[in-house]
């Protein structure tokens, strides 16, 4: 009997940075590649929501979370692939 994949992964959407400009995105990038190791894996998804919400303004959020610490930002923004048996 082969295991099951969970995809656990935190994504962005709304003005996020793609190809090199702002753009408003309805689903964030780790999402979207979340999607992709879904997709290949035959795993299911969960999105991590945050308790705190960041700005919607790209630039505030960024200045926001360059108070983070390394934890903090390890914390928000993540894909996890755990291997159920």
């Amino acid at each position: 009997m082969m295991g099951k994949h969970l995809i656990v992964y935190y994504s962005r959407k709304g003005e996020n940075y793609w190809n090199g400009s702002i753009k408003n995105l309805p689903k964030g990038n780790t999402e979207i590649v979340a999607e992709m190791i879904a997709d290949i894996t035959g795993g299911d998804l969960f999105q991590v929501e945050t308790v705190k919400s960041y700005p919607a303004d790209y630039y505030a959020c960024i200045d926001e979370g360059s108070g983070m610490g390394i934890s903090d930002f390890l914390g928000s923004f993540f894909i996890c692939m755990l291997y159920l048996s």
